[in-house]
């Protein structure tokens, strides 16, 4: 069974508008080892983005879709059962759409947002996949609310 993850953290942020988060990084941990021991993953099938990587560093917008992209180019003549795509981080709500607030989101700017359909559209890269599941681990605090 060949199932692929991309699981990204964005734990510390430039905008002082948006509080760094706590825990972030650990869970990002915690999801990749659930996906190998439970859902069927292999290590080397599982990519993990977060600030504590020295190749990426803190997140951005542009990380993230580049990530996806370069993974999907990875994979693009291998059949996947399941795509899994986790985010834990910022979020909020506009307009009725969930975006994502990578860690160079500029709230003012409304710079660096992800919306989940520019997300959905990233992931559809991916050309021989059976299943995409999406798990949003969004910290909705009420400064961004009331920011954004």
């Amino acid at each position: 069974m060949n199932n692929v993850a991309i699981l990204v953290g964005c734990q510390h942020y430039t905008d002082p508008g948006l509080q760094n988060l706590i825990g972030v990084n650990n869970d990002v941990d915690l999801m990749k080892e659930t996906l190998i021991n439970y859902c069927g993953c292999n290590q080397d099938m599982v990519f993990s983005f977060t600030s504590n990587d020295e190749y990426v560093g803190n997140p951005t917008g542009s990380d993230i879709l580049s990530q996806i992209c370069a993974t999907a180019n990875k994979f693009q003549n291998t059949v996947i059962n399941t795509l899994f795509f986790y985010y834990s981080g910022h979020g909020n709500t506009q307009n009725g759409v969930p975006y994502l607030l990578p860690s160079d989101t500029i709230i003012k700017l409304n710079h660096g947002l992800i919306s989940v359909n520019k997300l959905k559209t990233a992931l559809d890269q991916f050309q021989c996949v059976k299943n995409i599941i999406i798990f949003l681990d969004i910290c909705q605090s009420e400064s961004v609310n009331n920011s954004v």
